[in-house]
C-alpha cells in the first residue's frame, strides 16, 4: 500500500518528465501500478487521505451455510462425529457443498479436548 506521501512524490517527478517506467522502479511499484494510478486519477487525490490499499470484501454465503445448524447439533449430540462423516449426512439431507468444506467448518467449531497432564515418574539416581 502507498500513502499519500509517496503519491504526491510520485505526482512531482512524473511533472518534472520522468518516465513512468523509472518511477515505478523508483517507488518498488509495477509499471502497471502507475499507469493506472494516472488514469483514474489517484494521484490528484488528498495527500491526507487514506492510503490506496483495497477494500477487504464483504462476506459471501455458503453453500453450507444453510446446514450448519445441523453440523452444531449433530457435534453437541457426538463430538467424536468427524467431518467426513457429517458431510455424508449433510450431503443426505440436500447440500450442494464439496467434500472438503464439511471438515474445515467441523475443525473450526469442534471444541478442543483439554489434553491430560503427563505425569513424569522418576527414580533417585542409582536405582
Amino acid at each position: 500500500m502507498y500513502d499519500g506521501e509517496t503519491r504526491m512524490l510520485l505526482k512531482h517527478y512524473l511533472d518534472e518528465g520522468m518516465s513512468k517506467a523509472g518511477l515505478a522502479s523508483w517507488f518498488g511499484a509495477s509499471r502497471r501500478t502507475v499507469r493506472c494510478w494516472i488514469a483514474v486519477d489517484q494521484l490528484d487525490r488528498d495527500p491526507d487521505g487514506e492510503s490506496t490499499g483495497y477494500a477487504r470484501r464483504a462476506p459471501t454465503a455458503h453453500n453450507l451455510s444453510p446446514f450448519k445448524g445441523i453440523i452444531g447439533a449433530r457435534l453437541q449430540e457426538l463430538s467424536r462425529l468427524t467431518g467426513q462423516w457429517l458431510y455424508v449426512e449433510v450431503r443426505a439431507t440436500g447440500s450442494l457443498g464439496g467434500h472438503v468444506r464439511v471438515p474445515d467448518y467441523v475443525r473450526q467449531i469442534r471444541p478442543l479436548e483439554s489434553a491430560e497432564p503427563v505425569v513424569r515418574f522418576e527414580t533417585p539416581r542409582g536405582r
